[in-house]
């Protein structure tokens, strides 16, 4: 009865807890999924598709877009894009403009240049919540256009000032779409146990996610609508022939509702196990219980009661100092049971003798005690008192009788934020979890001061029971060591903070360099002049980006060259990357920390060699990759060998190289920076180019500051 009891109960139990998980892990992947469609909504909020949406109606009013338009609207919005973090998933990005012109960014897609391929309800909604970024929901990115990939589409109504600025004036309409696959990609990572698997509906109850991926965009069952019209929650039902336990959250600003299903049988599978394995321990226990009957009563109740009597004639002090109980005939516990018993006796007649040679000892202890600087507490815990030295009393201000001997005498004097701290040290002595108790604290003295102590402690006895039964404790005054010490961390915390200060200007002054460069390089009609300026500020951005990374992660004495330089690439690459064809970008940085001169230096390089790779390997549109390179070859004295790598698979080095190189001030840096790291330079082509730069990392050494 009570296993069929335990059973039921058990799996009621079960079926709670996996409600309780289930609806803890819906609201996880719906605060996931909020936290991804937040950044896209972020980006469809920024002012700036105002200006782009009025740049493309203007450009396209005498008719289509021309190519200088279309390549400085792309870079535009690739800078824009470069600006947020968190967009992995967003496929494509489609501009309309009133006057019917269209702009995409993103993936190809057929069909994409007209308004009117987009859903009527995704443009009602867009229109009905200006300002707001509206997620319809699971759709292609041109709606009714055939072979169209399926893609989540959200849509944002732009709108701007009329020319008397009282009212609002529609701009166009800015629709993002994000990948169907990549969203798939995410739960279906996700390991629920046999069978179960999660669903997610848009609010047409169209299936956002499906663990068969051909099932994406179909409608929701039937028999799961009815229920999503009610509130969040969990519900046991049969579905598809199966009882299952499903459990569904609304997520209500996108009208999309979160399912996870998970069959019965999944949950009770452990319950099968254990009630079989019940019945079988259930059965033996009788069998074993007629058996150990007979043996308990000889083996064991005879020698405990004997053991019995003897403590009671113990505590009543009838008990001869030498008599012990005799070996038993008993099991090996209860043996050992006599064993201890005996032993305990011994020790106790050791103690007798001990506490002896304690009150002989504790007369010169204590005339050893006054002649120290220490402050002394002896407690006799058991009886709730306090001997304190007359240097404890003196310590403090107080006169010989002014202290008296309760435990609140020292209790009542520490410090309140100092308090449940030390009562926990001490508790935690008492209690064995430490073999010495030591606590700093501050103890108010009697002209109303606080003064700092370092209180060491001891449990000098205890009871058979290992209670303890008296403890002592010296304290020793450090006033003048915490002052000192408050002294150099205030002067640590001005120095850190100093040191972050001066980071944190130096790259805001890189900036605002790098914008004025950015400035000039726009007025200059020289194109020669342009390039330079360009290169300028590529070389300034790696320098600013280094002290960004250093004022961030607060370490002012190494950087990780590995993370430095995957941002310091994908900046520098996506800066440029509208001037050239289709390159890719690959990285493979190893982490090492360096000093901040080698990653400056580095960084330098690397943005030199991207940028000639990018400006000299790929003419006329060419593609091809970009490789970026950092591996650890081996360590030794001073530091890991390293070996940096930049390469691409362009038209390769011209036949004058070795002429040209003179001649190209970035190559000269290049080969100055070489040498600045301590490095060697080699040059490999064919096919592509490549440059390799061996060098050796340098010890990071903590920045100095004057006094």
């Amino acid at each position: 009865v009570f296993e069929l009891v335990s059973y039921r109960t058990v799996l009621q139990v079960i079926t709670e807890v996996a409600t309780r998980h289930g609806a803890q892990l819906l609201a996880n992947e719906r605060d996931t999924l909020i936290h991804r469609t937040d950044n896209i909504d972020a980006l469809a909020e920024n002012p700036a598709w105002a200006a782009e949406l009025t740049g493309l109606q203007a450009a396209t009013q005498a008719g289509a877009l021309s190519d200088i338009d279309r390549l400085a609207l792309q870079a535009r919005i690739g800078h824009l894009l470069s600006a947020y973090s968190g967009l992995s998933g967003l496929d494509s990005v489609d501009l309309y403009a009133p006057n019917g012109a269209h702009f995409h960014v993103g993936e190809a897609r057929p069909g994409v240049g007209k308004l009117t391929d987009l859903p009527e309800g995704l443009v009602a909604r867009a229109h009905a919540s200006p300002g707001q970024n509206v997620w319809y929901g699971i759709e292609s990115p041109a709606g009714k256009a055939a072979g169209a990939r399926t893609m989540i589409v959200s849509a944002r109504a732009i709108q701007g000032a009329d020319q008397g600025g009282k009212g609002a004036v529609p701009l166009g309409l800015l629709v993002m779409n994000y990948s169907a696959e990549s969203l798939h990609d995410r739960f279906a990572a996700r390991d629920l146990g046999a069978g179960a698997y999660l669903l997610l509906v848009d609010a047409q109850q169209r299936l956002l996610f499906h663990p068969d991926a051909r099932r994406v965009g179909q409608p929701l069952a039937p028999e799961l609508r009815e229920l999503l019209r009610g509130p969040s929650g969990s519900v046991s039902l049969r579905l598809v022939g199966e009882d299952v336990l499903l459990s569904h959250l609304l997520i209500p600003d996108k009208q999309w509702a979160l399912l996870m299903i998970v069959p019965q049988a999944t949950l009770s599978a452990p319950m099968r196990a254990i009630e079989r394995t019940g019945a079988a321990l259930l059965l033996a226990c009788l069998l074993l219980i007629a058996l150990f009957a007979r043996l308990y009563l000889r083996k064991v109740v005879r020698p405990i009661r004997a053991v019995s009597d003897g403590f009671r004639d113990f505590q009543a002090d009838r008990l001869d100092p030498g008599w012990r109980l005799a070996k038993t005939n008993a099991w090996v516990q209860i043996g050992e049971l006599v064993g201890w018993f005996n032993a305990f006796l011994d020790t106790m007649q050791a103690r007798r003798q001990i506490e002896a040679a304690l009150r002989e000892s504790e007369a010169r202890w204590r005339f050893a005690i006054e002649g120290a600087d220490d402050g002394l507490c002896d407690w006799d815990i058991p009886a709730g008192t306090v001997f304190y030295s007359k240097r404890w009393k003196s310590m403090f201000g107080f006169a010989e009788d002014e202290i008296g001997n309760g435990l609140d005498e020292w209790s009542k004097r520490v410090h309140p934020d100092d308090l449940a701290s030390t009562t926990a040290a001490v508790q935690a002595h008492l209690a064995g979890k430490t073999p010495l108790y030591a606590s700093e604290h501050r103890i108010r003295c009697k002209d109303g001061s606080w003064k700092w102590v370092l209180d060491r402690g001891l449990v000098v006895l205890r009871n058979a029971a290992g209670e303890p039964l008296r403890m002592i404790s010296t304290y020793t005054d450090i006033s003048r060591r915490r002052r000192a010490q408050a002294a150099l961390e205030s002067s640590l915390r001005e120095k850190v903070a100093l040191l972050k200060e001066v980071h944190h200007r130096v790259k805001n002054n890189l900036q605002v360099v790098t914008s004025l460069l950015r400035l000039e390089a726009r007025r200059s009609t020289v194109p020669d002049t342009r390039a330079v300026l360009v290169e300028m500020q590529g070389r300034i951005r790696a320098m600013a980006l280094l002290h960004e990374s250093l004022y961030r992660a607060g370490n002012f004495a190494a950087v990780d060259l590995g993370a430095y330089l995957t941002q310091l690439a994908t900046q520098a690459f996506r800066t440029q990357l509208a001037q050239v064809g289709a390159v890719r970008l690959e990285l493979d940085l190893a982490s090492v920390e360096v000093g901040m001169d080698q990653a400056t230096a580095c960084g330098l390089l690397v943005n030199e060699l991207i940028s000639n790779g990018l400006k000299h390997g790929f003419p006329d549109g060419r593609q091809g990759e970009l490789r970026v390179e950092l591996h650890v070859l081996k360590g030794g004295q001073g530091g890991p060998q390293l070996r940096l790598r930049v390469s691409d698979t362009g038209v390769g080095l011209p036949p004058d190289f070795d002429a040209r190189r003179g001649r190209s001030l970035g190559l000269q840096l290049v080969s100055d920076l070489a040498g600045q790291i301590g490095g060697t330079l080699s040059i490999e082509s064919g096919p592509g180019a490549a440059f390799v730069i061996a060098f050796r990392a340098e010890e990071p050494r903590p920045p100095v500051l004057a006094a």
